[in-house]
This record gives structure tokens, sequence and C-alpha cells, in this order.
């Protein structure tokens, strides 16, 4: 019998198709278990020695080293690709936090956003502008930093955008972003993944003291839910937003990261942005 056949396979089948053949022939003969007999491990034995030659494989011992090592390749190597892109990701991830800076409080712009040429600003004097803001209005912040993570389903997904999403779930994880100023629909994806911090309890203390209008709390999903933990402040319409000339397409909302350190400070700055 030629080995084509042997594998069920037609002649000048694609090396990769011969490699599935082989795959399910294996998967058969392991599925024997202890009823395998020694005409099922010779014949396997046979399959196999057919499928090396077929993929230019040494056959002089199935077991050999090299042919070994050459399989283990073929049947993982997909996974081990995947595992290599996580460690690169981590890694740069490590090496950045490593090299980080400490500031006293970590923003994050989070959108699709774009910015007013009227008053002559862009995407970097807005940052530096929310910076001065929060460093002007708490008293326990000296150097906060602003970082700008263009987010939206609309955006290419190629592999630096992808790289660039991944470290920011990432230092959202580690809680290395405190605050952050969301639009609608990346406030609904951060919502549903559970990273929001409720923001009931410090509202409660702020009562009396500062008071937020009902419509400008974000309770859940619902733009119309009026019970429910809070877990952020509309800013639409608020005259500081406004006066960075930062442009977006619906809601914005500023929110605290559950996995930050430093709520207190990170609420502070929220209630900078409310008075």
């Amino acid at each position: 019998m030629k080995d084509h056949e042997l594998l069920g396979v037609k002649e000048g089948t694609s090396v990769e198709d011969i490699k599935k053949a082989y795959r399910v022939k294996m998967m058969r003969y392991q599925q024997l278990g202890e009823d395998k007999t020694a005409e099922d491990e010779a014949k396997f034995n046979e399959i196999t020695d057919a499928y090396n030659r077929l993929c230019d494989y040494k056959t002089d011992d199935p077991y050999e080293p090299d042919s070994k090592i050459r399989n283990f390749w073929d049947y993982n190597k997909e996974k081990i690709l995947v595992i290599l892109f996580v460690v690169i990701i981590i890694s740069v991830f490590v090496v950045q936090l490593a090299g980080r800076v400490s500031y006293d409080l970590n923003i994050a712009l989070i959108g699709n956003y774009g910015y007013s040429d009227d008053n002559g600003n862009d995407i970097y004097d807005i940052r530096t502008a929310i910076n001065e803001i929060v460093k002007e209005k708490v008293l326990d912040v000296n150097e906060p930093y602003t970082d700008y993570y263009r987010r939206s389903g609309d955006l290419r997904q190629d592999s630096d955008y992808a790289a660039r999403q991944t470290a920011l779930v990432m230092r959202v994880e580690f809680g290395e972003i405190d605050l952050t100023i969301l639009d609608k629909e990346n406030y609904y994806d951060f919502y549903d993944k559970g990273f929001l911090y409720e923001l009931d309890d410090f509202i409660n203390i702020q009562k009396g003291e500062v008071s937020i209008p009902e419509n400008l709390l974000v309770r859940n999903l619902d733009d119309e839910a009026e019970e429910g933990p809070i877990y952020g402040i509309r800013l639409a319409g608020n005259d500081l937003i406004e006066d960075l000339g930062l442009v977006y397409k619906n809601d914005l909302i500023v929110c605290i990261f559950k996995n930050s350190a430093k709520k207190e400070v990170a609420f502070a700055a929220l209630m900078a942005f409310i008075d």
C-alpha cells in the first residue's frame, strides 16, 4: 500500500492536510488504550513511517531525536507562538513598570478623542491642562500624570494598537491607573469587565459640602437608572472640559478604577472637575 493510502489522503495532498490526517490516525490509535493489539501497534508504526516519508522526516527511527523535535514543533507551534507573544507583552510591561516615574496620581484619558482648533490645543496640551487642574485643586497632588489611550472599536486592529490596549488593561489590573475620563463606549466596556469602583461612600461623605446633580450620576449601563451603585460622573457640558477643547462623540464620564491604591486622592481629583 502506498504512503498516501495508509494515511487516507490523495496523491499530491498538501503537507498541512497530511498532518491533519495523521493527527486523526494518532488520536484513534491512542483511544484504543489498553485494548491495543500488536497488530494495531504495527499498523500505526507503518502509518507513522509513511507520514514521516511524506513530510520528508527521517524514517530510520520514528522516535529518533530529530524526528521528535520536528514533530513537537509541528503539533505545538501555534501554542508556542501564542506563549511567546504573551511573554513579550509581559516583558515590555515589566520593563516599562520598572522604569516608570512614580506620580502622585495616574490619570488616563481613554477614548477616540479629537480636539478643537479654536484654542490651538493638541492632545498633549489637553493632557497638560488636566494635570494643572488637578495640581491646582487637589492639595495632596503635586505630580499628576495624564496619559492618553486612543481606544475605539472603529480603529484598525494592527499589532501596535493591540499591544497598547493589552498594556492598558494590564496597567488597570495592576492598579497603575487611578482616575480615568472615558467616552461612553469605553465606559460600557470597563463597567462590563468589572474594573470600575463604586463611588457611593465618597459621594455620601461629600453631601452637604458639594451637591452633585442627579442627572450627572452614572449608576450602570441603563441611562435611566435611578437606583443602584454609582460608578461615574458625567462631564459632558462641564465648563472645565469644554475649555480644554476636547472633542468627543458621545457622553464623557469620569471614574475611578477599582484596583487603584489611591482612591481618596482620585476622588478628590474627580471632584475637581465638578466644583
